[in-house]
C-alpha cells in the first residue's frame, strides 16, 4: 500500500510491524485529509498510525486471528480508538476489510454518539451491509447478497449521495438529505457503548480507515 512506509525493522508485511517501523506517507495522495487508520494484523491494542497513539480498549471478546482481529459477537467484543469525527461538512468516507462469521444486526465500525447520530457500517439480518449517514433522520446504504466466511473490502463514502463500494465495485447509492453532526465519540470497531439497539460483530476485520473527504471511485478501486 503505497499510502505506508516501511522500514527495514519491518520485513514481513504478513506480520504486525514494531512500533515505529512504519507509518503513513503524507505524501502520497491518498493520505489527503486520512483521519484515521488501523492496521489489526497484531497482538496488544491496535494502533492508530494518524495519530501514533494506541486504542482506549481492546475487549477480553477481540482475539488474535491471522492477519486481523477477530471479534467474538459478544459484548466485550470492542475496539475503541481515540478520535472524534467532525462530519458537518458532508464528506466523509469510511473503510474497512472485513470476514463476517454469524450474521445479527450488528454494529461493525465508525461511530454513534446515540441512536440519532450516526457515521457508521452496520450489519442488517442475514446478507445485508449498510452505511448509516444519521442526523435524526437516517439516510442509509444498503448492499445484499454478501456471504459469511467470505473476505470483502468495504467503503462507505458520502458527499451529494450515501453510498457503498465492495471491493471496488459500487454496490448501493441513497441521496444524502440531512447535514451530518459533530460526533463528539471516539471511533468504535466491533460494538459500540453509545447505541444498545446494535449487537456486536461476529468475524474478523483486518483493517480499518476514514477520511474527512469524499474519495473518488479511482482512489477506492486503488485500495
Amino acid at each position: 500500500m503505497g499510502r505506508l512506509k516501511r522500514s527495514p525493522l519491518w520485513g514481513d508485511p504478513r506480520v504486525k510491524p514494531p512500533f515505529g517501523a512504519v507509518e503513513v506517507n503524507w505524501g502520497h495522495p491518498l493520505a489527503t485529509n486520512l483521519h484515521v487508520c488501523y492496521l489489526l494484523n497484531g497482538a496488544g491494542f491496535p494502533i492508530d498510525l494518524v495519530l501514533s497513539q494506541p486504542t482506549v480498549t481492546r475487549g477480553i471478546g477481540v482475539l488474535q486471528a491471522v492477519e486481523g482481529l477477530k471479534f467474538d459477537g459478544t459484548t466485550s467484543a470492542r475496539v475503541t480508538g481515540q478520535r472524534a469525527l467532525n462530519a458537518s461538512e458532508n464528506m466523509v468516507t469510511i473503510a474497512c476489510e472485513l470476514l463476517y462469521s454469524t450474521w445479527g444486526t450488528d454494529f461493525i465500525c465508525g461511530w454513534a454518539d446515540s441512536s440519532s447520530t450516526e457515521v457508521m457500517f452496520n450489519a442488517e439480518s442475514t446478507d445485508t451491509l449498510t452505511m448509516n449517514w444519521k442526523n435524526t433522520t437516517n439516510n442509509q446504504a444498503k448492499a445484499t447478497g454478501l456471504v459469511t466466511n467470505t473476505r470483502y473490502r468495504m467503503f462507505g463514502r458520502v458527499g451529494a449521495n450515501v453510498e457503498i463500494f465492495i471491493n471496488g465495485v459500487s454496490k448501493a447509492s441513497a441521496s444524502r438529505t440531512v447535514t451530518g453532526a459533530t460526533l463528539t465519540t471516539s471511533i468504535d470497531l466491533g460494538k459500540t457503548g453509545n447505541d444498545a439497539f446494535w449487537g456486536a460483530f461476529d468475524g474478523i476485520l483486518y483493517w480499518a480507515m476514514a477520511w474527512r473527504r469524499t474519495l473518488s471511485v479511482a482512489e477506492i478501486q486503488h485500495l
